[in-house]
């Protein structure tokens, strides 16, 4: 991380742990953006391909660092198994007509 730049915050709750995505994340991020379900109300594509997620972690932290956007990968605390993601995006009320 470039110097300067605030890091991510580690949440951690009872159960979970939310923390930064990585690079070894790849997979983990194909496996939920691979469903329509899950990419209808997102502002990307769903996934066709795992190399399609990589881009996807670089998006998620430059968001954090240029302060529009927050996302943790969210895990187990028990066995560390990642089980889905959660933050905010940027949000253009104008846009979105509100």
């Amino acid at each position: 991380m470039k110097k300067g730049h605030p890091q991510l915050p580690v949440l951690r709750t009872e159960r979970l742990k939310l923390r930064a995505f990585t690079d070894e994340d790849v997979n983990n991020i194909f496996r939920t953006y691979a469903e329509s379900s899950v990419t209808k109300y997102y502002d990307l594509e769903t996934l066709a391909e795992e190399k399609d997620a990589i881009p996807i972690t670089k998006v998620f932290k430059e968001r954090f660092e240029r302060g529009i956007g927050i996302r943790w990968a969210i895990e187990l605390k028990s066995t560390g198994e990642y089980i889905g993601d959660c933050g905010f995006n940027p949000w253009d009320a104008f846009a979105a007509g509100v």
